[in-house]
């Protein structure tokens, strides 16, 4: 702002240097500046809570939308194998220890 200031000419300097005087009065209390100051940073803040809550949520949702799409795909997996291995699976016959093969 102080390089604006020396660089300025006639009306333009004394409108920079009105601003830095209020901007400079930024604590004053009883002033109008101080009062949009503060609304304008409390808005702000505001407002990056709000957008840091939007994206946990989106990315949450987006996490959960995954992994259930992971859990159907596998469910899907499993189903389309059982199908193409003919149907159900006999466990009577996985306890068979013999290495014979029937003909029938």
């Amino acid at each position: 702002m102080k390089k604006a200031l020396e660089d300025a000419k006639g009306a333009d300097k004394f409108k920079i240097a009105q601003k830095i005087n209020e901007f400079n009065g930024r604590n004053a209390e009883n002033t109008a500046f101080f009062k949009k100051y503060q609304e304008y940073w409390s808005s702000r803040n505001s407002n990056e809570s709000q957008e840091r809550i939007t994206k946990r949520q989106r990315r949450a949702a987006e996490s959960s939308n995954e992994e259930a799409c992971s859990t159907f795909e596998t469910i899907i997996k499993r189903i389309a194998a059982a199908a193409s291995g003919g149907g159900a699976v006999n466990n009577s016959s996985a306890n068979d220890d013999s290495d014979s093969v029937s003909e029938s």
